[in-house]
């Protein structure tokens, strides 16, 4: 079983995520997960598939307790920087 905690814990240490926003979508479980945001300087310059494949790699111990993994907002720092603040809002900490 894999947890939103440890997901963050990877994607922070193997990609140096500044802004993450996880959400468990299999019922607590810990089988199926939704990657809101997610904010790393390794997707400079990067589309949309490489950076999947950035974070996949970054989660590569944990995809075998996965079963569904979506992921909608991989940006780097400068999209970051160039989103609206209400964009931003709900992912700041």
């Amino acid at each position: 079983m894999s947890s939103v905690a440890k997901i963050e814990e990877l994607l922070k240490s193997h990609l140096e995520a500044s802004h993450v926003s996880i959400v468990d979508t299999s019922g607590s479980c810990g089988s199926a997960f939704e990657i809101q945001f997610c904010v790393s300087p390794k997707f400079e310059g990067k589309n949309s598939l490489t950076k999947q494949r950035l974070v996949t790699k970054a989660l590569e111990r944990e995809m075998d307790k996965i079963h569904a993994l979506s992921m909608k907002k991989l940006i780097s720092p400068e999209e970051y920087a160039n989103l609206s603040p209400r964009s931003r809002s709900p992912f700041e900490k």
